[in-house]
């Protein structure tokens, strides 16, 4: 796959030359800058290369072109200013809670038989909820800017609360989240942050 305008992007905004990052995930450089240009990466490489970024933004653009998963906002209107940030996250919180009580979303969760009405009024809230779950991710990229901690790295600490809380079971980490969620029993003492 062709990742040259997430790479390029990640570098400027990290500060990254090609040569520290070649010797990093031991490639040439003469290949890396092929990547940097448009030729097709491995996908090994291609994690490499996002993870020494080590950036929210970039690894979530990444996700999209691998996985499809969500995108950060990048458009024109968005800026990227923390309390521009924080302006939208509230207007999306407040538009998502209108919208929960407006059409009763509770009672349309737990119907068993969706009229068409009623499932577009769900779909509309779910539009609404992905715009809400958007903004909130974007401000906790933010968050993580200015307190120097990635979003990854703020999910291992917390990972003991969410298994203590009955959200995940330890069986369902993957074995580098297993690793981390054990560490930071070891090192905090605590149920993370």
């Amino acid at each position: 796959m062709n990742f040259s305008k997430t790479f390029r992007k990640g570098a400027r905004k990290k500060g990254i030359e090609q040569t520290w990052l070649a010797t990093k995930i031991h490639v040439a450089k003469s290949t890396l800058n092929g990547y940097f240009n448009g030729e097709n990466t491995p996908l090994d490489n291609a994690v490499k290369i996002t993870k020494e970024f080590d950036d929210f933004e970039t690894s979530m653009s990444f996700a999209n072109q691998v996985l499809g998963l969500f995108k950060l906002f990048t458009g024109p209107r968005f800026k990227h200013d923390v309390l521009s940030i924080d302006a939208f996250t509230a207007k999306e919180d407040s538009e998502a809670d209108e919208a929960y009580a407006r059409d009763h979303i509770r009672w349309l969760l737990a119907d068993e038989d969706l009229s068409h009405e009623k499932k577009k009024a769900l779909e509309n809230f779910g539009a609404e909820d992905l715009d809400n779950i958007l903004m909130h991710l974007e401000r906790l990229d933010k968050i993580c800017e200015r307190t120097g901690i990635t979003p990854m790295a703020m999910f291992a600490r917390r990972m003991p609360y969410y298994v203590k809380q009955g959200y995940m079971t330890v069986e369902d980490l993957t074995d580098n989240q297993r690793h981390n969620y054990c560490q930071t029993l070891r090192g905090s003492g605590s149920d993370g942050i």
